[in-house]
């Protein structure tokens, strides 16, 4: 049975990774990123592995991350696959 959900929350910070969500659905405990061109740079991409990291392992959420670079259709679909 698939699983509706809406965004409790845009914006979240959550303070024990030190690193905010694009948005958050609290009942399943899920984060999800949308990573625009500035995440290309070196620098970004290794602090947000590490507080993404950090936000999985402190907090046990989820992240799914939207990146520009790919297709933006088969990422909705793989995202709805995981919710199935």
């Amino acid at each position: 049975m698939p699983i509706t959900l809406c965004s409790d929350k845009a914006q979240e910070y959550f303070a024990e990774a030190q690193c905010t969500s694009d948005f958050t659905y609290t009942k399943v405990k899920l984060a999800i990123f949308c990573d625009g061109s500035v995440h290309d740079n070196p620098t970004q991409a290794e602090f947000n592995g590490i507080k993404r990291q950090d936000l999985d392992f402190l907090t046990g959420y989820k992240l799914f991350i939207f990146d520009y670079k790919q297709d933006l259709i088969e990422q909705v679909n793989f995202f709805k696959y995981l919710l199935d």
